[in-house]
């Protein structure tokens, strides 16, 4: 195994445990056991921006070093199977969030808290809208972290808009 695989190795090993201590964390805010104050969302959001920064660097470089693509450490079901988990939780998430609280975000005014819209709404929406916004940010970092760790097998797959005439031509 050559160094830089082993550094992949180690790197989507690093991603992997981020990621479920990420989601372990966006579910025990979601269940209540975690209060949603010792994870205030802009910081936990600043917080997973600067994991996602670096696991991406991190991820280029690896590429970069390779000259070409470097082989997936582990089963690609595997890989297959936690982006499956991974996207399909945050997506719940997020759609949960979208139809619960449309008018979001709830914001706390003197003598109680508001929506978007200035409707009124009591503390115990108020807590279950933090309490979801802050798992929202951890879901988020889980399926951001598995992508990621696909840069250095796979690269980017950008489709050039002249690519579909070049096979046209040839």
């Amino acid at each position: 195994m050559s160094q830089l695989a082993r550094v992949y190795r180690v790197e989507v090993i690093s991603a992997a445990l981020v990621a479920g201590a990420s989601a372990l964390l966006g579910s025990l805010v979601l269940m209540g056991l975690i209060s949603p104050a010792l994870g205030d969302p802009p910081a936990v959001l600043m917080v997973a921006i600067a994991i996602c920064a670096v696991f991406f660097a991190l991820n280029l470089a690896l590429r970069a070093l390779a000259g070409k693509p470097v082989a997936f450490p582990f089963p690609a079901a595997a890989q297959r199977a936690a982006a499956i988990a991974a996207t399909t939780t945050f997506v719940a998430v997020l759609g949960y969030g979208f139809f619960r609280w449309s008018a979001a975000p709830l914001r706390a005014r003197k003598g109680g808290f508001v929506d978007k819209l200035g409707r009124p709404c009591s503390f115990e929406q108020f807590l279950a809208f933090k309490r979801w916004e802050t798992a929202f940010v951890f879901f988020a970092l889980a399926a951001l972290l598995v992508a990621l760790t696909d840069i250095p097998a796979k690269g980017f797959r950008v489709a050039r808009p002249d690519a579909a005439d070049d096979a046209r031509q040839a």
